[in-house]
């Protein structure tokens, strides 16, 4: 996990110093993670800004769990801001005998606050319409089933 973690770390930090500082790189938890996630993301315009999340969690519990999120994001604001975010995540479990997928609409409505400096913090919800039930093997739609609520921290290069 250490090793996964630190990949990730660094290939967010290579991207963003590389980037023309247009990235965010950011710890969240709970949240789209469901316990924690690292995240990046990419903003093509200015304020108001649209861009793309990248995050991934990795978990080792009973079935070690990969979870993944992909979002376009629209942050309204400057220095106090609502960060509006739709996308997928996906769930990987590795069993012994069978690896398991699922992917799950997701989203993120978000309070953020870019503080002096590049530092930013940001907190609200994400609502996850999932329904897939691993013991039964079968899927039925739950509308809002997981309504997480997510704090994260992190940094800006150039914003």
């Amino acid at each position: 996990m250490k090793q996964f973690t630190s990949s990730l770390f660094i290939l967010f930090f290579t991207l963003s110093v590389n980037a023309q500082k247009q990235w965010s790189v950011y710890s969240e938890l709970l949240g789209s993670g469901e316990i924690y996630s690292l995240n990046g993301t990419y903003q093509f315009t200015k304020c108001p800004s649209i861009g793309i999340r990248l995050g991934a969690m990795y978990i080792k519990d009973f079935d070690p769990t990969i979870r993944t999120i992909h979002h376009l994001n629209y942050i309204f604001g400057s220095r106090h801001a609502v960060e509006f975010g739709i996308g997928v995540t996906t769930n990987i479990r590795f069993r012994p005998s069978l690896v398991k997928g699922s992917i799950l609409p997701s989203a993120t409505i978000m309070y953020r606050y870019q503080g002096n400096g590049g530092w930013f913090f940001r907190g609200g919800i994400t609502p996850t319409l999932t329904g897939y039930n691993h013991k039964s093997n079968t899927f039925n739609i739950k509308p809002l089933h997981y309504l997480y609520p997510g704090i994260g921290f992190g940094y800006s290069f150039g914003k």
